[in-house]
């Protein structure tokens, strides 16, 4: 009697001018126990990185190396792979931060857990920070339409084991997501508008649209080296969260959300800026007016829909 076939996953990890955060990753995927996948690795337009990663593949590690000319972001970047990924035969894609490191049984609970419902459409594991390996930072997640606010559960917890066993969830983490094939296929890849922040949110919201679950999969478990690729608070960071929360609202939310998030959304803005300039913190206090010019300015999307 011949197996069962085990489904196959793409993992697709994006490397910007990050060798090292890239070579630690792949190191833990090395130790993976999950037999039935590849690796591939889109390097987004680095300065040097590419010749470290050729050099990385023929000591022995497993990848496959795709080299995009200039640094596209992060919804573009990892674009390219999830359209070579729809190209093979993979029955799910792991989008994985190169700034983490995983338990080698991660995969097998993930791909378990979405074999047992087909309306499992995204799982993500308990994501751990690295430098405190049982304190939370994803634990699932949640949007609030009426304050237009993204919000990890159980952020900074000590695990105690309070998590228990897979449930649903507001969205993924784009730190670390497995996909079914049929959801991108039915959904569309990322939004590359984002460029970075909130795409992960609207993917999710849009496979929710489908009648897709979002689980998390608290036996999956992995560490995230946090704020590795992007300073703190730094003006480009506050821009796009500024504009991207913004766009997010105006893709997927209802014109009865808006009175409330408007007070929320320009309120928090007004006291980050005043406070920026109280500070001296003028790049900062600009970024966020621009961030909401282009939020405004927003006109195109993946999916073409536009609330109004």
């Amino acid at each position: 009697m011949t197996a069962m076939r085990k489904p196959f996953v793409d993992i697709i990890l994006l490397n910007w001018n990050n060798y090292e955060l890239t070579k630690d990753c792949l190191e833990s995927l090395e130790e993976v126990a999950y037999s039935s996948f590849r690796t591939i690795v889109v390097d987004n337009g680095s300065a040097s990185d590419v010749p470290k990663l050729k050099a990385l593949r023929k000591k022995g590690f497993s990848f496959t190396l795709i080299e995009n000319s200039k640094n596209l972001g992060f919804a573009e970047g990892n674009n390219v792979g999830i359209r070579h990924a729809l190209g093979g035969k993979a029955d799910y894609l792991l989008l994985l931060n190169n700034d983490t490191v995983v338990h080698p049984d991660f995969l097998s609970c993930l791909v378990a857990e979405a074999e047992k419902d087909k309306k499992t459409g995204i799982a993500s594991p308990l994501i751990y920070y690295y430098d405190e390996p049982k304190r939370v930072w994803y634990g699932g997640a949640r949007f609030n339409f009426w304050h237009g606010d993204a919000r990890h559960e159980h952020l900074n917890e000590t695990d105690t084991g309070q998590f228990g066993t897979a449930r649903e969830t507001g969205y993924g983490s784009g730190c670390a997501m497995l996909v079914r094939r049929e959801v991108f296929e039915k959904t569309g890849v990322l939004d590359a508008f984002f460029f970075i922040y909130y795409e992960e949110t609207d993917f999710c919201t849009r496979a929710r649209m489908k009648g897709y679950a979002i689980k998390l999969v608290p036996e999956a478990k992995i560490w995230h080296k946090v704020s590795a690729s992007t300073q703190k608070a730094s003006p480009f960071m506050i821009r796009q969260n500024t504009r991207n929360r913004l766009i997010f609202m105006r893709k997927n939310s209802k014109w009865y959300h808006w009175p409330s998030f408007l007070v929320f959304y320009l309120a928090e803005l007004a006291a980050l800026i005043l406070y920026k300039l109280l500070r001296g913190q003028f790049q900062t206090a600009k970024a966020a007016v621009e961030g909401l010019i282009q939020g405004i300015r927003y006109r195109k999307s993946l999916s073409g829909k536009m609330p109004w």
